[in-house]
C-alpha cells in the first residue's frame, strides 16, 4: 500500500484524508496547527501523525506521494519542493496561479518521471461521464452554468469557482474561440459576482454565472443538445420530457467523484509516468484569458 502525506486539513483536506485512508496509508498530515483541525485528526485518525514543518514530510523517505490541499497561492511552491524531493504529487485544483508556473511543474515531473495529478473533481463525476456518452450522438448547442453560494472570499473567484465550470466546458466541447465578460461586481472581495460568455462559433455558446454572496446554495448546469435538454443539479441528472413538460431523473452510478479521483491517483502511482496536467494547463490558460478581459 502506498504511503501518503496530506498538506492541509481544512474542509476539503479532511475529505481527502477520509478517502485516501480507504485506498492508501496516510502517514502524516501537515497544517498550520489549527486547534479544531488537530482535534478532528486525533479523534478520527489517531494513527496519522501531524507536523507544522513541511521539511519533515519531504525528508520522510517512506512517503511515496504528497497530496497538496492548501490555498491555491501555495500550490506552486509546495509542488516545486515536492518534485525536488522526488515524490509524486496530487494537487487539488488549480495546478498553480498561472500557466508559466504550471508549465514548469509539468516539465520537471516529466523529466523525473513523477506522477503529476491535478484534482479537478468534476472531471471524475459520474454525471459528466453520462453527459459525455449522451452528447456523442447529439451535439451540445448551449450550456448554462449557475452557482450561488456564500463564502470562499479569500480565494480568487476564477481559480476557485470558475475553474470548475471551465474544466467541464473543455472536457465536453474543447477550448472556446472567444471569451466575453458580461457582468462583474466587487462586493466583499475583489470579485464576487461574475458572468462570462464562452463562444464556439455559430454552433454553440456557454454562459457561466457565479454569485458567492448569495443567501442560498445551488449549483446547476443546463445542457441543451440538438435533440434534448438536460439539467445537472448537484449530483443528479434530469432529462426534459417534452410531452409532459417536466424533468425526469436519470439513473446515475452512486460512486462519488472523490472516490473515483482518489482511486485513480493511487492506481497511477504504479505506472512509470502519468500526468493529467495538460488538461489543468488548458484550464489555467483559459482563466488567464478571462483575466485579460477583466483588465
Amino acid at each position: 500500500m502506498k504511503n501518503l502525506a496530506i498538506i492541509g486539513i481544512g474542509k476539503w483536506g479532511k475529505n481527502l484524508v477520509r478517502e485516501f485512508s480507504k485506498v492508501s496509508n496516510v502517514v502524516i498530515c501537515h497544517s498550520n496547527g489549527d486547534k479544531d483541525n488537530l482535534v478532528w485528526l486525533q479523534k478520527n485518525f489517531p494513527n496519522i501523525k501531524h507536523t507544522r514543518n513541511f521539511q519533515d514530510v519531504l525528508d520522510d523517505k517512506s512517503i511515496n506521494a504528497i497530496v497538496i490541499v492548501s490555498p491555491i497561492k501555495t500550490h506552486f511552491s509546495l509542488a516545486y519542493q515536492t518534485i525536488q524531493a522526488n515524490k509524486h504529487i496530487f494537487i487539488e485544483k488549480t495546478i498553480s496561479e498561472n500557466s508559466s508556473d504550471a508549465k514548469k511543474l509539468i516539465v520537471m515531473t516529466k523529466r523525473k518521471k513523477l506522477v503529476l495529478f491535478i484534482g479537478h473533481i468534476f472531471l471524475y463525476h459520474p454525471v459528466l461521464e453520462k453527459i459525455k456518452q449522451i452528447t456523442k450522438n447529439e451535439p451540445i448547442v448551449y450550456l448554462k452554468f449557475s452557482w450561488t453560494k456564500l463564502g470562499s472570499f479569500q480565494e480568487d473567484i476564477l481559480l476557485d469557482l470558475v475553474s470548475h465550470f471551465i474544466s467541464i466546458i473543455i472536457e465536453l466541447i474543447g477550448m472556446p474561440k472567444s471569451v466575453k465578460i458580461i457582468n462583474i461586481r466587487k462586493i466583499v472581495s475583489s470579485y464576487d459576482i461574475i458572468t462570462i460568455e464562452f463562444g464556439f462559433g455559430k454552433n454553440c455558446k456557454c454562459i457561466v454565472d457565479i454569485n458567492r454572496v448569495s443567501n442560498f446554495k445551488k449549483r446547476s448546469i443546463l445542457v441543451v443538445t440538438t435533440k434534448n435538454i438536460f439539467e445537472w443539479e448537484d449530483d443528479a441528472l434530469y432529462k426534459f420530457n417534452k410531452r409532459k413538460l417536466s424533468y425526469e431523473p436519470m439513473s446515475i452510478p452512486k460512486k462519488t467523484p472523490l472516490e473515483i479521483e482518489c482511486e485513480m491517483f493511487i492506481q497511477n502511482l504504479s505506472k512509470p509516468y502519468y500526468s493529467n496536467a495538460d488538461k489543468a494547463l488548458k484550464i489555467i490558460q483559459l482563466i488567464e484569458k478571462c483575466r485579460e478581459m477583466i483588465k
